[in-house]
């Protein structure tokens, strides 16, 4: 008698986990599966760690032509979005034609648009749902470690818990992150890209995208993100690291010349430059337009 009560306990347990993992609830997703713990189909932000990546890097699954929530979220997120255009980057330059231009007060504060898909900010902004779905966002990359994702059941996030420390090795965080800004852009989405303060790790994700996947050399790129979003500092060994790799991605330098933004005139890169070709935009911007500013209160 006793043998069979534990049978039917155990097949009565064996029948609820089945019923669980069929309506995609409860437990923990094991290894690489499904949700992650918890309603996986609510939150993506709890996947496991991506294989080859350190330091604990997590990612979302994404399926090749996104799913039906993020897909749904990003169409209703377009009259936001039209009605807060950013610039275009196109063919290795930028364009702000149509973009709203603010006042330069605004340019020191709040969430910043540096392309119509990427935005940048802070944890003031990333913890702002208002502002968030006021202006069209429906992903985060959150590249900070010491936060948390704010708001898991309303956007498609993706967290790499990178440190702030000049030691820190950014340019492995590259192939993750820039997947999901191309994935991002392909949905037609809009993606805030933030750590605490908006200035250092999430600008060289974002350095690191446009140089590799739009073509846009360091030098220009910098001053673009520094033209809307002129408090941006990232520190000296994040700078030499997205120096180095502008020479690994083209072949040469922008940073080389007498027209380099004066933050990467830091003796480790003044000593390594001297060994790289010099080449792209030095000291201007292909398009006068993206002088205008996409600063958002």
């Amino acid at each position: 008698m006793a043998i069979a009560m534990k049978r039917f306990e155990r097949s009565g347990r064996e029948a609820q986990m089945k019923k669980r993992i069929q309506t995609g609830g409860g437990g923990g997703g094991g290894g690489g599966g499904g949700g992650g713990g918890g309603g996986g189909a609510r939150s993506r932000s709890t996947t496991p760690t991506s294989g080859g990546m350190k330091g604990g890097l997590r990612t979302i699954r994404v399926s090749p032509k996104g799913g039906s929530e993020e897909a749904d979220r990003c169409r209703k997120a377009r009259p936001a979005l039209q009605a807060n255009p950013g610039p275009k980057v196109e063919q290795g330059s930028f364009s702000s034609r149509g973009v709203h231009k603010v006042r330069w007060s605004e340019k020191l504060r709040g969430l910043s648009l540096v392309t119509d898909n990427i935005a940048l900010g802070g944890r003031d902004e990333a913890n702002n749902k208002e502002m968030l779905v006021k202006y069209g966002i429906t992903h985060v990359l959150n590249t900070c470690k010491q936060l948390k994702n704010f708001f898991p059941d309303s956007f498609t996030y993706m967290k790499i818990n990178a440190m702030d420390d000049p030691r820190y090795n950014i340019v492995k965080d590259f192939e993750a992150a820039a997947a999901f800004l191309s994935h991002v852009e392909k949905m037609k989405g809009r993606v805030l890209v933030h750590c605490i303060a908006g200035v250092s790790r999430s600008v060289c994700c974002v350095l690191m995208h446009l140089m590799r996947n739009h073509k846009v050399c360091l030098n220009q790129a910098y001053r673009h993100i520094k033209n809307v979003r002129p408090f941006i500092h990232p520190n000296e060994g994040f700078l030499f690291q997205m120096a180095t790799f502008e020479v690994a991605t083209f072949g040469w330098t922008s940073c080389g010349g007498g027209g380099v933004h004066r933050d990467f005139q830091f003796y480790k890169w003044t000593m390594e430059k001297k060994k790289h070709e010099r080449g792209g935009e030095e000291g201007k911007l292909i398009s006068v337009g993206c002088m205008s500013q996409c600063a958002i209160m």
